[in-house]
């Protein structure tokens, strides 16, 4: 599956794969005269675990590459700044657009 991902102005090329532990239990809640109506459970943060392959060289011609060093520098000011990026995700089975944290990442 191909994957578009983009935190804050960060483009992600190579992307993998990408997993979520999203799984809320919803409820079910009578709204007495009103019908039913769903309510999540947990408000717990969702953690995002985004796999991809990044180069020094622009070997497969990616329209937004960006030298993997100078991702892992902007990485790196996103952690020290502990600011909200925007995480956009986008693929042929799920479009999401939310505000994040960068809370770490491994070569």
């Amino acid at each position: 599956m191909q994957y578009d991902v983009y935190i804050g102005d960060t483009a992600l090329y190579g992307v993998t794969d990408v997993k979520s532990d999203a799984e809320r239990d919803i409820e079910t809640y009578d709204g007495i005269g009103k019908g039913t109506f769903s309510v999540a459970g947990s408000k717990e943060l969702r953690i995002w675990d985004i796999q991809c392959e990044l180069s020094e060289n622009n070997d497969h011609h990616h329209s937004d590459w960006t030298p993997a060093q100078t991702i892992f520098d902007a990485f790196e000011q996103m952690l020290a700044d502990e600011s909200e990026q925007r995480l956009v995700i986008s693929s042929e089975d799920n479009n999401i657009s939310e505000l994040a944290l960068l809370k770490s990442y491994t070569k």
